[in-house]
């Protein structure tokens, strides 16, 4: 039996970009932004990572999935080491869907020191 997850992403996971492809059968729920203002994005190079602490919001989008659909997004997000899946509020905002939500979000695990911060994906 496959359990659905609910997964908040922001960066190469996003529709439009190349890491997408893991989400093509997966359950577009809508697009959202983090429940607060406690966060830093930073340029990781070719895609994001995001940590706690700061004062930006998130902007992304959730998704369903099942079980070996997580595992590959976990595979590919180097849980729980490079990124660690955690499960944090998010509000949906587009037009038929509003509401807030807990949905597994990857916060980057590595020291962000000498890294650029700001910007969105």
């Amino acid at each position: 039996m496959n359990n659905t997850h609910r997964v908040f992403v922001y960066g190469t996971l996003k529709k439009g970009h190349y890491n997408n492809t893991l989400l093509e059968e997966a359950e577009f729920v809508g697009e959202a932004k983090t429940v607060g203002n406690d966060y830093t994005m930073y340029h990781l190079g070719a895609f994001p990572g995001v940590k706690e602490g700061g004062c930006d919001s998130i902007t992304g989008e959730v998704y369903n999935v099942n079980d070996e659909q997580l595992a590959r997004l976990h595979q590919l997000e180097g849980h729980p080491t490079f990124y660690k899946a955690v499960n944090k509020q998010v509000r949906l905002f587009n037009n038929s869907i509003s509401g807030y939500m807990e949905a597994l979000m990857y916060i980057y695990q590595g020291n962000a020191n000498n890294i650029k911060a700001g910007g969105t994906w």
